[in-house]
């Protein structure tokens, strides 16, 4: 399961039910209605494994997706939240099969940021950014990095930030 908040939306994947399932709610109208319910694509997706919300969209991983790219390459898909049904923006392929492609995400009103198991048989992890606020969602650039490279990912309107576990060459 995976939750976030954005002022008075809330989002919650629920990636075990039928291949996995995301809610967005209302949290300032009584009663909480749902504005949104979005479901997987296929039954082994585990969509909404990771979730994130944004003052104008959603961000969900399907890090298990099969899809052109092979088996569980992945993919995120992005709606948009303010209208009714959230209609889907965009959604990204992982690169190749075994990418897990959304296993950590982040988004804001300006990028959203993607970490993927991308060569993970060569020991790399790699992360994309893409602009929210044109259509397409265009990727801006991409890192790659060490086995634990990408694990935790955030963004910002201006900065975002990449954590690798196990490693405290920065002092954490």
């Amino acid at each position: 399961m995976s939750v976030d908040l954005y002022d008075t939306k809330a989002i919650v994947g629920a990636f075990r039910e039928a291949g996995g399932m995301v809610y967005v709610y209302d949290l300032s109208k009584e009663g909480c209605p749902e504005i949104c319910k979005k479901t997987a694509e296929g039954v082994s997706d585990r969509f909404g494994t990771k979730v994130g919300l944004s003052e104008n969209s959603a961000i969900v991983g399907a890090l298990f997706n099969n899809n052109m790219n092979g088996e569980s390459a992945g993919k995120v898909y992005f709606y948009n939240v303010t209208e009714p049904e959230c209609p889907e923006i965009c959604t990204k392929l992982g690169e190749a099969a075994n990418d897990e492609f959304g296993r950590s995400l982040g988004i804001s009103n300006t990028f959203a940021i993607v970490g993927s198991r991308h060569g993970f048989s060569m020991g790399l992890r790699k992360v994309y950014v893409y602009k929210m606020d044109e259509p397409g969602c265009p990727e801006v650039c991409t890192k790659t990095g060490a086995p634990s490279f990408g694990a935790a990912v955030a963004v910002g309107n201006q900065y975002a930030i990449v954590g690798e576990a196990l490693n405290n060459e920065g002092g954490g």
